[in-house]
């Protein structure tokens, strides 16, 4: 899992299999997030193969929490197995997904 922060956006790139383990890594990151930043992440996941259920939950639940405090969450996804799982479980009508990060970064200066 690779993180940057650049111009106030936190992106996380995420790569392979996506499981358990992993879920946890990225909620603990996504709970250290400052909370005098503007709470602007992107979550990469153009290097992911696969994603647990875990992942969805953590993901829905810090979009809350960034959007209450004034900031969001942004997907990227390129693979048409995950994308069809984010339709699947309606939460591509929750999230803003991109097919590139430097339009999802585009869209936090807009």
């Amino acid at each position: 899992m690779e993180v940057n922060l650049k111009e106030g956006i936190q992106t996380l790139k995420l790569q392979g299999s996506i499981l358990q383990a992993d879920a946890e890594l990225l909620e603990g990151l996504l709970t250290k997030i400052d909370p005098t930043d503007p709470y602007r992440v992107i979550i990469d996941f153009t290097d992911a193969t696969h994603i647990c259920s875990a992942v969805l939950g953590i993901l829905v639940s810090f979009k809350r929490k960034f959007k209450q405090n004034g900031g969001d969450v942004k997907l990227v996804i390129s693979d048409e197995d995950l994308l069809e799982l984010f339709e699947i479980t309606m939460l591509d009508k929750v999230f803003e997904i991109y097919s590139d990060a430097l339009a999802a970064g585009r869209s936090f200066l807009l």
